[in-house]
């Protein structure tokens, strides 16, 4: 994001590297790891009790 402050690369640009970057956190992490601690970081079972969301059958790396 500094470099789109900058002006080096526009909002889009920016946003988009960040993405790509969270991406890789994300694999690198595991996709289920990483929902556990969010769910967990909001007082909800670390675990899914519910079907998956349709987004988690969508994605694919």
């Amino acid at each position: 994001m500094a470099k789109a402050l900058k002006g080096e690369l526009t909002v889009k640009e920016a946003l988009d590297s960040a993405a790509r970057k969270w991406e890789v956190i994300t694999d690198e992490l595991g996709r289920d790891k990483q929902l556990a601690i969010y769910r967990s970081s909001m007082g909800l079972s670390a675990e899914i009790t519910e079907p998956k969301p349709p987004w988690r059958e969508v994605i694919k790396h």
